[in-house]
């Protein structure tokens, strides 16, 4: 009788443990929730894919969101910029998932994170209007769409890293006029 006291005490103990990946999926979800509310109110972006590598551990978290506007390089760029920071600002200071992270603090490679703008059926041949812009293993890439062959070709590629110099640079230019 004590065996299967023992048994049965054991098996409800750990049917009550959390599984790892819906809580991380949980977790995860609360906080992008969190981030995709302020986007849509700040700069009118629209969650139109999400997901991430979630499996025992926060590796990678993927968004992807469609503008209504047009832009241009350094518009996107600055977009970008400051969009990851803010997630990587959300991420490492949430306590509950801190633990669960793969690397902590967590950089722009632990982000795949893309836009798509808005793009005008009239545009000039020479327009290097920028239709898509993503972030992938550290490296932003810039993409126009040629609507008359339905695809995107490339514009122009930077690291975060030095998309994040030239953001800054031109911060303290801003600043420097300004006094």
């Amino acid at each position: 009788m004590l065996k299967l006291i023992l048994i049965l005490t054991l098996f409800i103990c750990t049917s009550f443990k959390k599984n790892p990946r819906s809580f991380l999926i949980t977790e995860s979800a609360r906080v992008m929730a969190q981030y995709d509310a302020e986007i849509k109110s700040r700069c009118k972006l629209s969650v139109i894919a999400k997901g991430g590598a979630l499996m025992d551990e926060v590796n990678c978290i993927d968004r992807e969101y469609s503008s209504p506007k047009e832009a241009t390089i350094a518009e996107a760029r600055r977009l970008m910029v400051n969009e990851i920071q803010r997630l990587m600002i959300l991420f490492n200071s949430d306590n509950v998932l801190r633990p669960y992270m793969h690397n902590f603090p967590m950089d722009q490679n632990n982000f795949h994170y893309g836009i798509s703008f808005a793009t005008s059926k009239n545009k000039p041949k020479h327009d290097k209007s920028v239709g898509y812009v993503f972030l992938l293993n550290g490296i932003i890439y810039y993409c126009a769409l040629d609507l008359q062959q339905d695809r995107l070709t490339d514009l122009h590629e930077e690291t975060f890293q030095d998309a994040l110099r030239i953001v800054v640079s031109e911060d303290k230019a801003r600043v420097t006029l300004a006094r």
